[in-house]
């Protein structure tokens, strides 16, 4: 019998071409992987490139299309503005009379002793204060009113208002006071 006073190989010198192999494999898949990793990596880096540069070209796409938007409001603003100015002007316009003429007819419209003694034109309504000498005046001067074409409608109404016009009359014990309300027509009518 033989006695073999050499130590046992370990597991590992036996098995080391097995192992070494077994390393390798290992190395080789781990770096397959980081292989794979990268050009998975790379590619979504190429996309995402991508999808910037078409990005931009959207970009430069609505910067032009805003600016001409931008002159598009400003263009609408402008018209609005002078739509508005042109509605202002012809509402000014209808509103506007031809004052000769609704003077001229007041003049007119009076009755033979009459006296004008205040006159005031608000919006569409005229106010107005006479002298009257007779009653039958005051029917007259209203019934002459009524036929001028830029006045719908007419109310007079006697006052006693002595004291505040007397000054202005030459005969006061004898003379009416009569209050006008007009109301004027668009100048169109």
């Amino acid at each position: 019998m033989e006695i073999n006073l050499l130590p046992r190989k370990t597991y590992i010198e036996r098995r080391f071409g097995f192992l070494l192999l077994m390393l390798f494999l290992i190395h080789l898949a781990l770096a397959l992987f980081l292989w794979g990793h990268y050009l998975q990596k790379e590619n979504e880096r190429q996309t995402t490139q991508h999808n910037v540069e078409r990005l931009k070209e959207s970009i430069k796409i609505l910067m032009a299309n805003n600016e001409w938007n931008e002159g598009v409001v400003l263009e609408r603003q402008k018209r609005m503005a002078y739509e508005s100015y042109k509605a202002e002007a012809e509402q000014l316009r209808r509103l506007e009379w031809d004052w000769s003429s609704i003077l001229t007819a007041l003049l007119q419209s009076q009755p033979a002793p009459f006296q004008l003694l205040d006159l005031n034109i608000k919006d569409q309504e005229m106010n107005g204060v006479i002298a009257l000498f007779d009653l039958n005046g005051a029917a007259t001067f209203m019934d002459r009113l009524k036929q001028v074409t830029q006045i719908t409608d007419v109310q007079v109404n006697l006052i006693d208002q002595t004291e505040e016009y007397q000054e202005y009359v030459t005969d006061p014990d004898h003379t009416y006071f009569a209050q006008f309300t007009a109301q004027l027509s668009d100048a169109e009518d």
